[in-house]
């Protein structure tokens, strides 16, 4: 077993239709730096594995990465999971400190970077002691070779992604073969891509992997989302138009804005709270698509599936302005609510974190049985129809209806509701003078007016406390 066997044993790989394109405009189509086939890629990971054999790593190694997402890249990391070497990720945004910790933790025998990872090692004893460092194109110095592909365990892990933990300390995400299996297993199963033999429009770099083992080619827009590029999508050559989009609301809000992709066949859309007209809009562009809502997190995808058009209707009809039906569990996971949280259990739920005991005690537990279980920190109410979404752990579930009523009122969602230490209650966003002049009878101790900051990955769920910060309102 392997998580990549299904790629580099299929007949797919050998294909001549497009694998992986970085879409930065129509001249990305002809640059290798930015495109490659299935055949080419599959070429590559076999000159991949001969440079990580001619470095001298092994199964069991770990390599820590840091280097711009490409094709070259993505030759590396199926080489390096193909011979059982782990692979080290952390956050862009880390701090260098953080990353010091990590490497002393963890002990990686190289390091795979570029430009900026080369400026870490001026600044860091911990990193130019690792004793191997290069760059994915490190693998066009090879020949040609057969492809080997470990026999892995269940246990043996495949990739440890580090984030900002609870306490500061950076947490570990362990993802083992076996999870990366279950999970492409559990979203082939439920996404229905045989349907659909396109490329997939998307912008998460680690669906793309996920796309492979699907025989899927992966057509990733740069995280800027700029308009000049996506303006060029309507000018795709036929092999590059994608039939399927996996995004949040927050792309597809501006994908609207700027083309058309009317090879768009099915969509599958999760990430954020959104709106119901932003999706009614995309309904209307694209009359004849299948929409699916995705609920579930990075350490837990999916957890459940709606059709997005029945999803919209019914948080209509029960009065809600954002989509709050999340649809019914998959058959693969086994919900609970503890403490007014779901918590999920299944194959394709990740492990126990490492290096932060106090996000494991407020995220897993073993049950009576020895299964684990993840805290998905939502407030989900089960009813017949399936699931609804009543906000996140951290906030009064009086706030969050609250704000659902505000923002049917308001009629758009860039507002929450801050409760201050002192137990003063603001409504914080937004906020015109008419928005003011509705809200001034619902009992808040004070208005802020901000420009509401969007977080990272998905430019969808509102960052609250940059946005308190950035508005000079000190939330500690």
């Amino acid at each position: 077993m392997n998580c990549v066997a299904n790629y580099l044993n299929s007949d797919f790989s050998l294909d001549e239709r497009p694998a992986i394109t970085f879409f930065k405009g129509l001249s990305s189509l002809n640059d290798p730096r930015k495109n490659i086939t299935f055949r080419q890629l599959t070429r590559n990971v076999g000159k991949a594995q001969q440079a990580l054999y001619e470095l001298g790593l092994k199964r069991g190694d770990t390599v820590l990465i840091f280097e711009a997402p490409s094709p070259d890249m993505y030759a590396m990391i199926i080489a390096m999971l193909a011979s059982g070497i782990k692979l080290l990720l952390v956050e862009p945004w880390m701090p260098l400190k953080s990353i010091e910790q990590i490497i002393n933790n963890v002990r990686p025998e190289a390091f795979m970077t570029g430009i900026i990872g080369k400026a870490w090692g001026i600044r860091s004893r911990e990193i130019r002691q690792i004793p191997r460092k290069f760059s994915s194109s490190l693998l066009h110095k090879q020949p040609e070779g057969k492809i080997s592909v470990e026999d892995m365990e269940e246990d043996e892990e495949a990739v440890l992604t580090f984030t900002s933990g609870t306490s500061g300390k950076p947490k570990g995400v362990h993802r083992k073969h076996q999870y990366l299996v279950d999970q492409a297993n559990v979203l082939k199963k439920h996404l229905h891509y045989e349907n659909n033999p396109g490329m997939d429009l998307t912008i998460f770099t680690n669906v793309t992997l996920l796309n492979l083992g699907m025989g899927k080619g992966s057509l990733l827009i740069p995280a800027n989302w700029k308009a000049s590029t996506l303006t060029q999508l309507d000018q795709l050559p036929k092999e590059f138009r994608p039939d399927t989009l996996a995004a949040g609301p927050g792309f597809l809000k501006t994908l609207m804005k700027h083309a058309k992709v009317s090879s768009l066949k099915s969509f599958h859309l999760g990430g954020a709270l959104a709106d119901t007209a932003i999706y009614e809009k995309a309904f209307t562009l694209w009359p004849s698509a299948e929409f699916t809502h995705v609920y579930g997190s990075s350490e837990a995808e999916p957890v459940a599936l709606s059709d997005l058009k029945e999803a919209v209707s019914k948080s209509k009809e029960a009065g809600f302005f954002q989509t709050l039906y999340l649809g019914k569990p998959i058959d693969d996971i086994t919900l609970k609510n503890k403490a007014e949280t779901l918590w999920v259990h299944g194959p394709h739920v990740s492990p126990e974190y490492q290096g932060d005991a106090a996000a494991n005690h407020k995220n897993k537990f073993f049950d009576d049985q020895g299964k684990l279980w993840h805290n998905m920190g939502d407030r989900i109410e089960m009813k017949s129809d399936g699931l609804w979404y009543g906000g996140r752990d951290f906030q009064a579930p009086e706030d969050f209806h609250l704000e659902q009523e505000i923002y049917k009122i308001l009629k758009h969602s860039k507002c929450f509701i801050h409760r201050t230490k002192e137990s003063q209650r603001l409504l914080v966003g937004e906020l015109s003078r008419e928005d003011l002049s509705q809200c001034k009878d619902m009992g808040f101790d004070d208005f802020i007016n901000a420009k509401i900051i969007r977080d990272k990955r998905h430019k969808a769920r509102i960052d609250r406390n940059k946005t308190l910060k950035k508005a000079g309102y000190a939330t500690s």
